[in-house]
């Protein structure tokens, strides 16, 4: 009588046997799925909030100042700037309407005048002086 049967080392049975442990233990479900995955984001949420604590007591370690105190002077030279721009906008709107008054005032100056380009001659000095003759003209003078 032969018996068949294969050999199978004790290392690779005991692996079974705890992966099947493990299966009982957690069932593949998609429920029980769902309870680990909400378990491993409420641990990474924990570490999150652990996190920005650590930063908020950083922040306000240093120096002691929060951070709206520390932005205290910079938010008053923001306002001051913005003031001095109001004061800017409202000059140039001031200035925009005068000019749009005087314009409609004053008649243009340029319906005044008749056009420089065809009225232009040159002036006159008296008589003209003659030509010098040629090769009278004396050469420059030598650098020394």
């Amino acid at each position: 009588m032969e018996d068949e049967y294969d050999l199978i080392p004790h290392k690779e049975i005991q692996d079974l046997k705890e992966e099947l442990q493990k299966l009982r233990e957690f069932p593949a479900g998609p429920a029980a799925r769902l309870q680990i995955s909400l378990s491993e984001v409420s641990q990474k949420l924990d570490k999150m909030i652990r996190i920005f604590e650590e930063a908020l007591h950083n922040t306000q370690a240093e120096g002691g100042l929060s951070v709206q105190e520390r932005l205290k002077p910079i938010n008053t030279k923001i306002d001051t700037l913005m003031e001095q721009q109001q004061e800017i906008a409202k000059g140039m709107i001031e200035l925009a309407d005068m000019m749009t008054s005087m314009k409609k005032q004053a008649p243009s100056p340029m319906s005044q005048v008749s056009s420089p380009i065809n009225s232009f001659q040159p002036p006159t000095f008296g008589t003209p002086l003659p030509p010098p003759p040629r090769g009278a003209i004396p050469p420059p003078p030598r650098k020394q």
